[in-house]
């Protein structure tokens, strides 16, 4: 159902400052729509299922702070915890992009 309601819909994208032609939406669900999450995690959980076993998976957490980075890594360890994995701290990395102020650009520290 929910399907259907985005099918035919029109969209626009703006790029470089210049704005596309109208582009008619053929298929997905409505920006926001609240089975985009689930349908996503059916997709993903599939597609994983066919992979080999040994192959490992990287992860990417994004927040806007470093204390919301802390909270989503602890949440992420937590249910990796009840399922008996543990993240490697010597196969982890990060990287903080802090935006430089006037130039529009950012910084990789």
């Amino acid at each position: 159902m929910r399907h259907r309601q985005a099918v035919g819909g029109v969209t626009v994208v703006e790029a470089g400052g210049e704005m596309s032609g109208d582009i008619v939406i053929g298929r997905g669900v409505r920006q926001g729509d609240p089975l985009s999450p689930l349908l996503f995690d059916l997709v993903v959980d599939t597609a994983l299922g066919k992979l080999p076993a040994e192959i490992g998976f990287d992860v990417i957490l994004l927040a806007e702070t470093r204390e919301g980075l802390q909270i989503a890594l602890n949440a992420f360890s937590e249910q990796l915890a009840r399922c008996g994995l543990v993240v490697n701290p010597n196969k982890c990395g990060f990287v903080s992009l802090v935006p430089s102020g006037r130039q529009h650009m950012v910084k990789v520290v």
